[in-house]
């Protein structure tokens, strides 16, 4: 089978530029029933996240419970599991300032839900997804696919960990917008099933600093007059915590667009000068 067969992402890792495949999504799955090896790479990728076959379904039962370092069960689960998740991206897109054409980063961006939103509210924005997992990734790139056929192929995509303290920069370049649905608490946190390739180290810094090493690191990988907007809950700090994190990083016109309950959107701006 040649490659013209299979859909491929070029993902970025600490060892270099890859190719990816892509399992078929929607019709097009019709379409490419050969492409059996996709199918293998996504096996490989689920391999290092899924759980253990010992692992008992009453785990989705308990009050904290679940499988979420599977991407599969995570993306069926979410707006079950968090009601608001939901209205806080749609209120996330409609804080965003314009970005058409601009360069957006998405955080954690997972599988994708932030980013294929941003590409259905500006179709010609340009976007770079950051997560840990290829398999989030992989399954990012056909959620875009399905909103606007081709995207996987003008996306960058980079697996990549971000550590509190430990991450200077999101990425290599200078980026017009960073978005960030339900990142920072879990790259604050560091749950167990964020720990791979080096994630999930035992933290020793206060939470309040974590998140000013965070959003510091965004500040960095922002053009002067570029955005932070991002969707979160208060889980690990207040939501007036957070924003003073915001400014001693360095933000201005710092605010909370919305907030529902434990909920909200907030951002900042990187001044001009």
């Amino acid at each position: 089978m040649s490659d013209d067969d299979l859909n491929f992402v070029s993902v970025s890792t600490p060892g270099g530029s890859k190719k990816m495949t892509l399992a078929p999504f929607g019709d097009a799955a019709a379409k490419k029933k050969k492409a059996r090896p996709a199918k293998r790479k996504a096996d490989e990728l689920e391999s290092c996240l899924s759980p253990s076959p010992t692992a008992s379904w009453s785990k989705n039962l308990e009050r904290r419970g679940g499988f979420w370092g599977d991407a599969y069960w995570y993306d069926l689960q979410l707006e079950t599991r968090l009601p608001l998740a939901k209205e806080m991206l749609k209120q996330l897109v409609l804080a965003l300032p314009p970005c058409s054409s601009q360069q957006v980063l998405d955080l954690c961006a997972g599988s994708g839900r932030a980013s294929a939103a941003v590409l259905e509210a500006y179709p010609t924005s340009k976007l770079i997804l950051v997560d840990s997992s290829e398999q989030r990734l992989a399954l990012a790139g056909r959620r875009l696919d399905a909103v606007r056929p081709g995207t996987s192929e003008t996306t960058e995509f980079v697996a990549k960990v971000v550590t509190p303290g430990k991450t200077t920069e999101l990425v290599s370049q200078l980026v017009d917008l960073v978005v960030a649905c339900l990142a920072f608490h879990v790259l604050t946190e560091q749950p167990p099933h964020y720990a791979q390739e080096g994630a999930g180290e035992e933290l020793k810094t206060s939470v309040e600093d974590r998140y000013e090493q965070l959003f510091r690191a965004t500040w960095r990988s922002l053009h002067p007059g570029g955005h932070v907007v991002f969707g979160d809950h208060v889980g690990q700090l207040p939501l007036f915590k957070q924003l003073k994190a915001l400014e001693r990083a360095g933000f201005q016109d710092v605010d909370c667009a919305w907030r529902q309950g434990d909920s909200f959107v907030a951002g900042g701006r990187k001044p001009l000068v």
